[in-house]
């Protein structure tokens, strides 16, 4: 079953960050998210059991990380307090593509 929603998608696609993904910032992401997962694999009791295991250490990472933070301010019209819904959307995204 799919995390992201018709809502997160939109988001993403009038926010550009689907362009923003797909651009050069892919494996940047991508890498993140297989930290996320390794960091969880080893430390937690074993492999996450799926998505939902690992989506909120995902945002949390995307929220700290330097190409995320460029990309928040590079849209200006953004407010600070859409970022944490920028993350979730990405976070879905990344876990139901990637």
């Amino acid at each position: 079953m799919p995390l992201t929603t018709a809502l997160e998608l939109a988001t993403l696609t009038s926010w550009n960050w689907l362009r923003d993904y797909r651009g050069r910032n892919k494996t940047v992401f991508i890498e993140a998210a297989k930290i996320v997962y390794q960091s969880l694999a080893h430390y937690g009791l074993g492999p996450p059991s799926g998505p939902n295991a690992l989506e909120q250490s995902l945002v949390a990472a995307l929220m700290v990380l330097n190409v995320f933070k460029i990309l928040c301010q590079r849209k200006p019209h953004a407010n600070p307090l859409l970022y944490p819904v920028f993350a979730l959307a990405l976070a879905h995204y990344i876990l139901d593509n990637e």
